[in-house]
């Protein structure tokens, strides 16, 4: 997921943001999930988003990261991203295997460990894309 931060105060920010997007997509990440931000909210004259900016970006949050206006918002869509992209899943290691047990335990949330002779058994949440690799293996 990218955050793509657009300050509303600077006269060519559309012109900017267009010019992020190209680039993205010339480097072949255009497919990368992105939540678009409108920071500096506070320093518009009203609340009211200019029309040229609100039409280039209707599901854009806007924010002020001085005030907080908008960040539980951002907060919330980041949220609901990160719960979207993640799976549960079961998995036994052999202890000789702690290399996979670490990254269990760096990129995921354990919410069980069942802990035998010879093996652990972990229970919990992690990436889709970790939770594949480890699949793999």
């Amino acid at each position: 997921m990218l955050l793509h931060v657009i300050d509303v105060t600077h006269k060519c920010c559309v012109e900017q943001a267009h010019v992020v997007m190209k680039t993205l997509d010339d480097i072949g990440v255009s497919n990368i999930p992105v939540i678009t931000v409108l920071n500096k909210t506070d320093l518009l004259i009203d609340m009211e988003l200019p029309d040229k900016i609100y039409n280039s970006f209707p599901d854009a949050l806007p924010i002020s990261g001085i005030s907080g206006y908008g960040i539980p918002k951002l907060v919330a869509s980041i949220q609901k991203y990160l719960r979207a992209s993640t799976v549960e899943m079961t998995v036994s290691f052999p202890y000789r295997n702690g290399d996979l047990i670490s990254i269990f335990h760096k990129y995921g949330i354990a919410v069980n460990a069942m802990h035998g002779e010879e093996s652990v058994k972990l229970s919990g949440e992690l990436p889709a894309s970790i939770a594949q690799k480890i699949l793999e293996v």
